[in-house]
């Protein structure tokens, strides 16, 4: 992946909590080609790459909250997927992220 970055395959890319996420350009263009909407589920900063690296796309961008950053921590412990450190670190970030 770090490979298709260096050549700019992405129309968006991030390191989110230690992971490397993406949308490759060719994805895009075959949704497109065949006459389809393409819907990317992204983070902030993958919205924020997208609207700043491929405004040719003409993005909508809609930003989803939960109701508290209490619902958040909430909905991230009822996971089971995160570590204590991750939820941290996930709480952290989102409190940039909204405010």
């Amino acid at each position: 992946m770090e490979a298709m970055v260096a050549r700019g395959e992405f129309v968006e890319w991030a390191n989110v909590h230690g992971n490397l996420y993406g949308t490759s350009k060719r994805a895009v263009a075959d949704v497109s080609a065949d006459g389809k909407v393409c819907v990317l589920d992204i983070d902030v900063q993958g919205a924020r790459s997208v609207a700043n690296n491929a405004p040719e796309l003409n993005a909508f961008l809609l930003f989803v909250l939960p109701p508290t950053p209490e619902e958040l921590e909430r909905r991230l412990r009822s996971r089971g997927t995160e570590t204590e450190e991750a939820i941290q670190k996930r709480l952290a970030n989102s409190a940039g992220e909204v405010g």
